[in-house]
């Protein structure tokens, strides 16, 4: 069995009212909170940007400062709802188109897949967590799948990191398909989103719009990116 890179997919017992979003890269955390009111439209009740502090060096210096800051964020929860989505930086992982060969089945895709992630990667074959949208079925045959792929020391370390905070990791994502998600749900006109606080953002749970290139390049340059990244995280866990 393949380690797995999730791409949001999480089953739950019962429907989420709140979730916990996160951005990570190597100068910064950004943490949103998101919950359900009761009209049924999704609010940003917390959204945190710590920025990385100029004097850490030492390797153990800049691995705990991540957690420090994801421990203060939990400690604000109840146990049982101190469930994180994180999206990962593009500089963390490796995306990636595959078109499954005719006359092949779900296990030689996935060492396919596997196979061109490493490359990616320059890293061997067992080395590396990933998966696919949409995944692999046993008597269907998708024209093309999307793959994504970090190395899986990086996914040990970053869910590791989540425990020691407190926090449970079920669900990692590059930071692209966070964002699409949240530009999708977000309420309003996009041009004036990144003129607003993202605590003032307004979301539907599933898709209410769409998005053409232009509007798309200009979310990717807004510096309101990282905040839509966070939010899109967790609005993966309340769908």
């Amino acid at each position: 069995m393949h380690h797995r890179l999730s791409w949001g997919r999480l089953m739950a017992w019962r429907q989420r009212q709140s979730a916990w979003g996160a951005l990570l890269d190597e100068q910064q955390v950004l943490l949103a909170s998101l919950v359900v009111q009761t009209n049924g439209s999704v609010r940003v009740a917390v959204f945190e940007h710590p920025h990385t502090p100029a004097g850490l060096v030492l390797p153990d210096e800049r691995e705990g400062w991540p957690v420090q800051q994801l421990r203060a964020a939990s400690g604000r929860q109840p146990r049982w709802e101190r469930t994180l989505a994180l999206a990962l930086h593009a500089g963390c992982c490796r995306q990636g188109v595959y078109q499954p060969a005719a006359g092949g089945g779900p296990r030689q895709w996935l060492a396919d897949v596997r196979l061109e992630a490493a490359m990616a990667l320059a890293a061997e074959p067992d080395e590396v967590g990933f998966d696919v949208d949409p995944p692999f079925g046993a008597h269907s045959t998708p024209p093309q799948v999307h793959w994504a792929a970090c190395l899986r020391q990086d996914l040990q370390r970053w869910q590791g990191q989540a425990r020691r905070a407190g926090w449970r990791l079920p669900v990692v994502e590059p930071e692209h398909q966070a964002a699409r998600r949240a530009a999708l749900c977000l309420r309003g006109d996009t041009r004036a989103h990144g003129a607003q606080s993202p605590q003032d953002w307004l979301f539907d749970r599933v898709a209410s719009r769409e998005l053409d290139k232009a509007q798309w390049q200009a979310l990717q340059a807004s510096p309101q990116w990282g905040a839509l990244v966070a939010c899109g995280a967790a609005l993966g866990l309340l769908a």
